[in-house]
């Protein structure tokens, strides 16, 4: 307040008795005022569906509430919660909160209400979620993927791949997912979710599928034709090399990224699928180095390949 405004106001106050009353009646009316003013609601993340598209990422901006794994009955209480911030869903690892990063390891629930969904059935694609999650939609539990706990102890890993049918409810979609990691170096969305057309997410997920089986079939062919024609000629180790590269890389689409293998046999233990898939990255570089030797021995001194090694 101005320095000449307070001034006046002490004068109305000690010159002119009747303002006194005046002035009172106003300061008390502004405490009123100020409190009864309406609750300000906490941010809600909100995406409108474009019927026109077929497949829709929810790249958006989703409510986001860490450390905690709240139900929709929890966020639909007369206090509502308030998130910690509206993001993107990405990788933990690039999350900061009032300054600080969060880490990767821990538990966190997502967000999102869809308006203007129509009254068609979609479908949700759920992929590369590090390393448990839960989805509920318009309130129900659909989709259980691992075991989303608060500790470690609680938390079941499982990395695969999942669709979600969904029927709208008066024109909306309410998406609620839990989502807790306490055993990958990464945790959280690895890529945003997709929601579309049922035949859509099906056929581009089935495409993604034969590409990585094609793909790893390729690699195992070529690295099984190449073994033979080693044991031909074996005096040619650069064969023997360029074969165990393609065999050990063949074993990585199928295991990362879509997670074919994880999606097509559930039961498959977690922790043996992600050392298959380390080794399966870090093999096929020694034997590239290897072959690489084999056909320029000069220019890559056998001990920079054994520090590798």
């Amino acid at each position: 307040m101005p320095l000449r405004l307070c001034v006046k106001i002490c004068y109305i106050w000690k010159v002119v008795p009747p303002m006194r009353l005046v002035l009172l009646t106003l300061f008390v009316f502004c405490i009123v005022s100020a409190n009864a003013l309406p609750a300000i609601d906490p941010p809600r993340a909100i995406t409108r569906f474009n019927p026109g598209k077929e497949i829709i990422s929810l790249n958006c901006k989703w409510e986001f509430y860490w450390n905690k794994l709240l139900s929709p009955a929890d966020l639909k209480q007369t206090e509502p919660v308030k998130p910690d911030t509206l993001l993107v869903p990405s990788s933990w690892g690039g999350i900061k909160l009032k300054g600080q990063p969060i880490g990767n390891k821990g538990f966190a629930t997502y967000r999102l209400k869809i308006v203007d969904a129509g009254n068609q059935d979609l479908m949700l694609d759920v992929y590369s979620v590090q390393t448990s999650c839960r989805v509920f939609v318009n309130g129900q539990l659909m989709l259980e993927v691992g075991k989303a706990g608060t500790t470690k102890k609680d938390t079941e890993p499982v990395n695969r791949d999942a669709q979600v049918y969904i029927h709208p409810q008066n024109n909306e979609v309410e998406l609620v997912v839990q989502v807790a990691n306490f055993h990958h170096r990464k945790g959280g969305f690895v890529h945003p979710f997709e929601i579309g057309k049922p035949h859509a997410i099906l056929k581009q997920r089935n495409l993604y599928y034969y590409l990585d089986f094609i793909e790893s079939t390729a690699l195992a062919i070529i690295g099984l034709f190449l073994f033979a024609m080693y044991i031909f000629r074996r005096k040619d180790m650069s064969i023997l090399y360029f074969s165990l590269f393609c065999l050990t890389l063949a074993f990585r689409p199928m295991i990362s990224v879509n997670y074919f293998l994880a999606t097509l046999f559930p039961g498959i233990n977690w922790g043996l699928l992600l050392k298959i898939e380390y080794l399966s990255a870090m093999l096929p570089c020694l034997f590239m180095l290897l072959f690489i030797r084999e056909l320029f021995p000069k220019q890559l001194p056998k001990l920079f390949v054994r520090i590798l090694s």
